[in-house]
């Protein structure tokens, strides 16, 4: 299951602070990385899904259609595997309740299996350019 929204963005408290990626103190060190988070400095929309992972569900490996992707992990109960994985450079994320994983979209990545009786929430965070 999962929701999507768009616009109002004082609707929700998560929703607020997934703004923080758009503070200096966040994309100025991005930036100065690697100039492709530039787009977060100029960027002129984004959307926001929201993922729900019980035991054993995971989502393929993929690529998305915006120009960044900050995806944000939410832990509920008892939980383990669901890392976040990028096939085409052979790295593991390892999932930990608000941590957050900010990569051009283009890249490769998936979701492992969860495994556990809880929740494994995920905050995705579709970022466009200006």
């Amino acid at each position: 299951m999962y929701w999507f929204y768009n616009y109002n963005r004082l609707c929700s408290a998560i929703l607020e602070a997934n703004r923080k990626i758009f503070s200096p103190e966040v994309f100025k060190p991005m930036e100065e990385f690697d100039a492709v988070f530039g787009f977060l400095t100029h960027s002129t929309l984004d959307t926001t899904l929201l993922n729900y992972y019980r035991k054993g569900q995971e989502y393929k490996p993929h690529r998305d259609s915006s120009k960044i992707t900050a995806i944000t992990f939410l832990l509920i109960g008892e939980n383990s595997g669901g890392d976040f994985y990028f096939p085409d450079q052979e790295e593991t994320v390892k999932v930990a309740h608000n941590k957050t994983v900010i990569f051009p979209s283009c890249v490769l990545h998936s979701a492992l299996p969860t495994a556990g009786d809880g929740t494994r929430v995920s905050i995705a965070q579709f970022i466009e350019g200006g």
